[in-house]
């Protein structure tokens, strides 16, 4: 059994996004392009942006393969 404190630390935890086409991670600061399937009110993603788009997105791509 995992303590909150443990839980509580790994949601706040960032998330590496990196570009579908090259594989390159995307950097902060970083101009990205995202394609995102808008789901049903029940299923709204809430929460940091980048572990939202990490799991929600249907591709990401860094700004050299846009």
């Amino acid at each position: 059994m995992t303590n909150i404190f443990e839980q509580a630390k790994n949601f706040y935890k960032e998330a590496n996004l990196k570009c579908f086409n090259c594989g390159n991670e995307i950097k902060e600061n970083e101009l990205f392009s995202v394609t995102l399937t808008l789901p049903s009110k029940s299923k709204m993603p809430v929460g940091v942006l980048d572990k939202v788009l990490a799991k929600q997105a249907n591709k990401v791509l860094c700004s050299s393969c846009k």
